[in-house]
């Protein structure tokens, strides 16, 4: 009998020691919702004139300057093409 409670106590201690011993968890990473984000397309407009263009992905694909219905062209030419959100 008394060998049964020290094989008992010796389990007991064992696991608590083994519980209470883990690493602790590593903080997880805050995450950002998407809506923070850039979008894919964006209209700019020029600094100092009404002119504007459209930003892919923060790259210019037509360098010249537009007026703001031609840019929302290029926009819905991009959005077809499935390059824009």
């Amino acid at each position: 009998m008394r060998f049964l409670t020290q094989l008992m106590v010796t389990v007991a201690a064992v696991g608590f020691l083994t519980a209470c011993g883990s690493a602790p968890k590593q903080e997880q990473q805050e995450r950002q919702p998407a809506s923070v984000q850039e979008p894919a397309c964006q209209l700019v407009k020029h600094p100092k004139q009404n002119w504007w263009r459209l930003k892919v992905n923060g790259d210019v694909p037509y360098k010249s300057w537009y007026t703001k219905k031609q840019a929302v062209g290029h926009k819905a030419k991009f959005s077809k093409l499935g390059k824009c959100q």
